[in-house]
């Protein structure tokens, strides 16, 4: 359950940040080099989120997780063998969609917050 909510979240706060940020760059002279920046960045934090989905870690020695931030699976050494504990298919689909959004959340709020902090100075 707390897949879905974190997931969600990330959904709309990605919406809010778009949405933001199409408002400032669209008030700006200079706005199509900063939507080609932007558009370079978000394919880049896709990338980052694409291999973050498939990342692999280990808690202890019994227990490894694959995907940042949202889980998708998680498995586990009992006695000789890994034993993979999977997520339902529609909540594993959406997790791992959030994991490859939240990267560019991060980016397009830094950016947001960058626009914003340059708006000021003039």
């Amino acid at each position: 359950m707390i897949q879905i909510i974190l997931a969600v979240a990330i959904f709309i706060g990605t919406a809010y940040a778009v949405v933001g940020i199409l408002q400032d760059i669209a008030r700006r002279t200079h706005r199509y080099v900063i939507l080609f920046v932007l558009s370079i960045l978000m394919v880049a934090a896709g990338l980052v989120g694409f291999v973050c989905s498939h990342t692999t870690y280990s808690v202890g020695d019994q227990v490894r997780i694959q995907g940042i931030p949202i889980p998708l699976v998680v498995f586990r050494l009992e006695t000789d063998r890994w034993t993979d504990f999977i997520q339902p298919v529609a909540i594993g689909y959406l997790a791992y969609a959030a994991n490859i959004i939240a990267p560019a959340f991060i980016c397009l709020l830094l950016a947001r917050f960058a626009l914003r902090i340059t708006k000021r100075g003039r």
